[in-house]
């Protein structure tokens, strides 16, 4: 069995954080408007796979199912053929978003005060 070096460690750690912090990051920007729900589910979804074997299989299930709870709305308002949510699909994601960051934000050390 090969044993992993503290160097080794650290750079996994250190990888992770920087993951988990562009996941909030990605969500605060949907939650701003800065960024289509499409791109953010993409973005996420691709942090996701990226993240080495550090992260929690039971966190990693619940944070792809809201995802792919964000994949139906978008799904939905593309099958209208509309450039935006509606009222109901834009309220139904910012609830989708805040559980992500709600999970994403215990996984970040050291948050600056204001998140």
């Amino acid at each position: 069995m090969m044993t992993i070096s503290d160097d080794e460690k650290q750079r996994r750690h250190d990888y992770g954080q920087r993951q988990y912090r562009l996941m909030l990051e990605r969500l605060d920007d949907f939650l701003t408007e800065r960024l289509p729900l499409m791109q953010t589910i993409g973005d996420l979804e691709t942090l996701l796979d990226v993240l080495e074997d550090e992260v929690d299989e039971r966190w990693a299930n619940k944070f792809s199912r809201l995802c792919n709870d964000l994949e139906v709305i978008n799904a939905v308002a593309c099958n209208r053929i509309v450039t935006s949510l509606s009222h109901e699909e834009w309220r139904e994601s910012r609830e989708i978003v805040e559980k992500l960051k709600r999970l994403v934000i215990p996984k970040i050390e050291s948050l600056p005060a204001e998140e």
